[in-house]
C-alpha cells in the first residue's frame, strides 16, 4: 500500500502526484512486479485530451485514457506491470501525471468539475530477490553515481580524494557525503 491519502488533482492542464519507495541494498525487484492504480475522474472533461501517464524513475511505463464509461464509476482500476530493469536500489520515484481539460473553457471553477482522484487503495506489488553484486566492478568514478554506493550498506572502503586548498570541491564532496549518509 502506498500509505498516502486520497489525492485530488484539479488543475486544468497537467497535474503531478509523486510516490516514493525504497529498495534495500542487496535486493532487486523480480518479475511480476506491478502498480495497481485506483482512480476516478470527472465527466466534465474532454476525454480525447485527458488521461493518465505513469512514470517510474522518469521512464513512462503505462497510460490510461479517460472515457465516458470510466467517468460513470467513482473507482476504476488498472494494473500496470513494472519492468524490473527500471527499479533502482535505493529510492525510487513513481510519478502519476494527469492531464485535465474541461469541456467548456467557461466552466466555473467553483463547480469543481475538473478533477481526478487517485484513491488510497492504489498499491505496489514488488517481489524482491537477492541481487548479485559479486560481478560488479570494484573501481568506480562518479560517472556511475550513485553506484557503487547503492550496492552496499557500509561505506567502510569509501574515501574522498580531494584537491588541496579548493573549498569549492570540498563543498561538493560534502554534499555527496551528506546525500550518501542520508540514504
Amino acid at each position: 500500500e502506498l500509505g498516502y491519502r486520497n489525492r485530488v488533482l484539479s488543475d486544468i492542464g497537467t497535474n503531478y502526484a509523486d510516490y516514493r519507495f525504497f529498495i534495500p541494498p542487496g535486493q532487486k525487484v523480480s518479475t511480476g512486479a506491478y502498480f495497481d492504480l485506483y482512480y476516478g475522474h470527472s465527466a466534465l472533461i474532454q476525454f480525447e485530451r485527458s488521461g493518465v501517464v505513469v512514470l517510474l524513475n522518469g521512464v513512462p511505463m503505462g497510460s490510461v485514457s479517460f472515457n465516458k464509461d470510466t467517468a460513470l464509476l467513482p473507482i476504476n482500476h488498472v494494473q500496470i506491470p513494472i519492468p524490473p530493469s527500471i527499479v533502482l536500489t535505493g529510492e525510487n520515484q513513481l510519478e502519476v501525471r494527469v492531464s485535465l481539460f474541461p469541456i467548456d473553457k467557461c466552466t466555473a471553477t467553483s463547480l469543481q468539475g475538473v478533477y481526478a482522484n487517485i484513491w488510497p487503495d492504489s498499491l505496489f506489488h514488488l517481489p524482491l530477490e537477492t541481487s548479485d553484486t559479486t560481478s560488479l566492478i570494484s573501481n568506480y568514478d562518479l560517472k556511475q553515481y550513485p553506484a557503487p554506493f547503492a550496492y552496499r550498506t557500509s561505506m567502510d572502503n569509501t574515501a574522498f580524494i580531494l584537491q588541496q586548498d579548493n573549498p569549492e570541491i570540498w563543498r561538493a564532496a560534502f554534499q555527496v557525503a551528506r546525500y550518501l549518509g542520508d540514504q
